[in-house]
């Protein structure tokens, strides 16, 4: 699909211009469950750290399975 290959294309570019200060959440249909608790546990450590945050979202079905994969090997403990 043209408009998912073109919003994937507009992640990469953000996740590209990622600094140390920044932590992005993904949320994927096919991510770690966790209690609301534990979600806040996660968004307390940023905070904290006195990061920013972003959130990307994946559609109904999660993200492709090839967007899975770089999301995983590059941010192992933000996929949710």
């Amino acid at each position: 699909d043209e408009p998912i290959s073109q919003e994937m294309s507009r992640i990469e570019s953000l996740l590209e211009l990622k600094t140390k200060a920044e932590k992005f959440f993904f949320l994927d249909e096919k991510g770690e469950d966790l209690t609301t608790i534990d979600f806040y546990g996660k968004l307390r450590n940023v905070f904290r750290e006195g990061d920013n945050c972003s959130f990307i979202i994946g559609g109904p079905e999660g993200f492709p399975d090839s967007w899975r994969r770089v999301i995983a090997k590059k941010f192992p403990s933000l996929t949710f």
